[in-house]
Parts: structure tokens; sequence; C-alpha cells
């Protein structure tokens, strides 16, 4: 079985544009993506960003989404 049969009865019956897409989803799935200097860059930007909202050493007693 192709790749092409699982959207119906084959090839033939697959658009240009469904064959594209799905071509250009997992290309980009395949790709690896990383922050260069280590994924803790990451966090250290979230804590750099919000360092007036985070009270470290407290306990939490709600968390609120609004």
């Amino acid at each position: 079985m192709s790749v092409f049969g699982i959207w119906g009865d084959g090839l033939d019956t697959v658009s240009a544009l469904m064959v594209l897409r799905y071509d250009a989803f997992f290309e980009t799935a395949r790709q690896d993506f990383h922050i260069r200097g280590g994924n803790d860059l990451l966090a250290k930007a979230f804590a750099d960003r919000l360092k007036e909202k985070i009270l470290y050493g407290s306990p939490v007693v709600r968390i609120e989404h609004d």
C-alpha cells in the first residue's frame, strides 16, 4: 500500500495540492530545532522577561487563567 492509499482509492484520486501539503508537513517534521547555546536559554529568557511577576521561594496558593 502506498502512502497515497491512505487518502482514498489511490494516487489518481489525490489532488496535487494535497500531495504538496503532505510533503511540506513531513519535511518540516523531519527537521530538528534547537536553541544555540542550550535549551536552558529558553527558561532564562522567560525568567528575564517575567522577573517582576516571579516570586521565588513563595508557595503557590492559587492558579488562575484569564
